[in-house]
């Protein structure tokens, strides 16, 4: 596991770039899925502290990923916007993962990645 590794799991490319931004903020490395790699790829590749799933979209956003990303030791962070039609709190509570909504829970997500709740 890569100390300073943050993997982002969105397919949106302007959430990646400021997700990307408020990693380094944090002092950490962005990593991002490959064009065409699955979430749990990704998980095998980086090798993170931390998972950023965007909730937006499905492509991420389950327990299939959710897991295997917890059983490797990462922290999980689920994010969404007003905008997504799924609300990813029922699957925080389940996980007790913290669920941020974006853009007003901004200031919390870079404490987050600075390992303060």
């Amino acid at each position: 596991m890569s100390r300073d590794a943050v993997l982002i799991l969105t397919p949106d490319l302007l959430a990646a770039a400021l997700f990307g931004a408020a990693v380094e903020l944090a002092g950490h490395r962005p990593h991002f899925a490959q064009d065409g790699e699955h979430g749990r790829e990704a998980l095998r590749r980086t090798r993170p502290r931390i998972v950023v799933v965007d909730c937006d979209h499905d492509a991420f956003c389950d327990d299939a990923l959710i897991g295997p990303a917890m059983m490797t030791g990462a922290r999980v962070i689920l994010v969404h916007s007003h905008r997504g039609s799924r609300d990813p709190r029922t699957l925080g509570v389940a996980h007790d993962l913290p669920v941020l909504t974006l853009p007003g829970d901004a200031d919390r997500l870079v404490s987050l990645l600075r390992g303060r709740p």
